[in-house]
Parts: C-alpha cells; structure tokens; sequence
C-alpha cells in the first residue's frame, strides 16, 4: 500500500484549519463603548460614564446584559422624563445604555481603579455567550475611561 501524495495530506490540512476558523469566527463578542474619556459629578453634565453594550452577532434569542462593578453603582436616564433609576453594583437589563458612578458618600476615598465587568447572557438560562471588562482610573477629581475595553472574552455558543 501506498502513502497518498503530501498534495492530499495539504488539502484535508487546509480544510481543517478553514472549519476551525470558520467556527472561531461565528463566536460572538461584546465591547463596553463609552462616548466620554473623563467623568467627574463636580464637572459633568451626565449622571455617570455612559455604558453602551456592542454585541458582534445579531442576536438569535432574548438577550440580557449582566453588569457588575467593584465600586460604585449603575443607573438607568431614560427619556422621556430622564428620571435616575439606581440599579446598583450588580444588576441585568435587556438592553441600551447604563450609567456607571461612584458613590457621592465616599468622596475622598473612591479607588485607584474600578473594574467593570459585562456579561451578555441568553435570557432563558443565563448561560454566557460573551462578556468584556473595563477598567476605569481615577485621575484627580475623576475618572478616566481609558481607550477602549481591557479584554474581551470568547464563550463557547451553548446552543
């Protein structure tokens, strides 16, 4: 018996790796988007640093957004009224923006850093199907955004 020729060994190789991309690229991503680099409630106009959820793959299913923050606390300004919901330091919603602030009762002693952390969830069974983190630092009276998300995390499609 014969080997077959390395040509047929280059084209199951080339298949292969083609499948495996294929499959890497149909994994979903999210990014935490700000339109602000600096927030500081003695300076700014908005109630907190504007979180926006950007989800790379049109969503199949119910979606929901779990936000958690080592500091501070998230909170809804929706029209029409713009009314200041408190959501807290850990909470899931089903779409738009968060606000992120720090807590006016701590003045003085807020932390260097404040992880941010986001994790979009299938509705139904709170499986992850991607999530982000952010880490935003203080800077005198502030904080800084930063240039974009930290990390990005692929999760495995459970469906």
């Amino acid at each position: 018996m014969t080997n077959p020729p390395v040509s047929t060994y280059l084209v199951i190789s080339v298949l292969v790796l083609t499948g495996c991309m294929l499959i890497f690229a149909q994994q979903p991503t999210v990014t935490i988007s700000t339109s602000i680099s600096f927030y500081s409630p003695m300076m700014s106009s908005n109630v907190g640093i504007p979180l926006t959820p950007r989800y790379s793959a049109s969503p199949a299913r119910f979606l929901q957004y779990h936000w958690t923050a080592d500091y501070g606390t998230f909170v809804r300004w929706d029209p029409p009224d713009y009314t200041v919901t408190d959501l807290g330091r850990d909470t899931v919603t089903t779409n738009g923006t968060v606000y992120w602030q720090y807590i006016p009762e701590t003045h003085g002693k807020e932390p260097g850093e404040v992880l941010l952390e986001l994790s979009v969830e299938d509705a139904r069974t709170g499986t992850a199907v991607a999530s982000a983190e952010k880490t935003l630092t203080r800077s005198g009276m502030g904080y800084e955004t930063g240039a974009g998300v930290n990390r990005v995390f692929v999760h495995p499609i459970p469906w």
